[in-house]
């Protein structure tokens, strides 16, 4: 007997467990969770930025938060 336990069966990488498990016996949704007390309740908020989305390329000798030398090279947003 195999037992699986997501919280994400469809994911966006074609890794579902869907496949392997078959369809689920029992689901405990985001608002079941919610209402029972053991999740706290959501507010979604739309924040605009103004984002270069071109990317980062750090200062020569430029350090990081924790003090240490931000490598060279460009990093840019994931899409």
């Amino acid at each position: 007997m195999q037992i699986g336990l997501t919280a994400t069966p469809i994911r966006r990488d074609d890794a579902d467990t869907y496949g392997y498990f078959g369809d689920p016996v029992y689901e405990y949704s985001l608002r079941d969770g919610i209402d029972d007390g053991f999740l706290a309740p959501y507010r979604v908020r739309r924040v605009h930025l103004n984002i270069d989305m071109t990317g980062f390329r750090p200062a020569a000798g430029q350090r990081d938060a924790a003090g240490d030398v931000t490598p060279d090279r460009l990093y840019t947003p994931r899409q």
